[in-house]
């Protein structure tokens, strides 16, 4: 799983998902 912050949100997405998906 990669941990990004998006707008002050955190988010965990699977590897090999795209931003855009994640988004």
């Amino acid at each position: 799983m990669v941990n990004l912050t998006i707008n002050g949100i955190s988010v965990s997405v699977p590897e090999g998902s795209t931003i855009l998906e994640a988004a």
